[in-house]
C-alpha cells in the first residue's frame, strides 16, 4: 500500500481509501484510475466509507473534546 500524507490520514479513512505517494505523479495516477476502473473495489471502498463514518459522531467528539477540556485544567 503506498503512504498518504499526512499520517492522520490513515486514521481517518482507515481502510475505506486508497492510499498513495502525493510526490509521485504515477503513484497518483495509478490510484485514480484503479478506483475508476475497478467497479469492485470502488463499491467496497463506497461500503467502508459508509461503515467508518458511523464511527464519528458529534456525541463522540463532544465528549473527547470534554476531556481534553478536563485533562488541561
Amino acid at each position: 500500500m503506498y503512504k498518504f500524507y499526512p499520517a492522520s490520514s490513515s486514521e481517518m479513512f482507515g481502510d475505506a481509501a486508497i492510499y498513495f505517494d502525493p510526490t509521485d505523479k504515477l503513484s497518483i495516477s495509478y490510484s485514480i484510475q484503479k478506483v475508476i476502473y475497478d467497479n469492485n473495489l470502488k463499491n467496497q471502498l463506497i461500503y467502508k466509507g459508509y461503515q467508518r463514518v458511523k464511527e464519528f459522531t458529534w456525541e463522540k467528539t463532544a465528549k473527547q473534546t470534554i476531556k481534553i477540556y478536563e485533562n488541561i485544567l
